[in-house]
């Protein structure tokens, strides 16, 4: 999916002002939303407003890391399988998914 074009943002400003870009775990913030950790999990755990967080994700270029790391998500998604209810086809789909990007 393509996204529809950002302005740009000045670099410096936004890395004196953001909260994440301060924060003593951006790394690992980072990390967790370039894995598909869900935003709201991540904002709470880190005592981060989802506001700023996405706002940080748009500014360094994090959305399109993280759409290219597919991966994680659908392993996410087969690992909850048994815990969820979701349908043997979509199960199935996902599985499939994994193998072509494993291949």
């Amino acid at each position: 999916m393509k996204r529809k074009k950002e302005t740009p943002v000045n670099a410096a400003r936004h890395e004196r002002d953001c909260r994440i870009c301060a924060h003593r775990d951006r790394e690992d913030i980072e990390r967790e939303f370039c894995e598909w950790k869900p935003v709201a999990a991540i904002a709470k755990a880190r005592r981060i407003p989802r506001a700023s967080l996405y706002r940080h994700v748009r500014a360094v270029g994090l959305l399109d890391k993280r759409d290219r790391n597919i991966k994680a998500a659908l392993a996410r998604f087969i690992e909850r399988g048994h815990a969820v209810h979701i349908t043997a086809a979509a199960y199935i789909s996902a599985i499939q998914a994994y193998a072509k990007i494993n291949a």
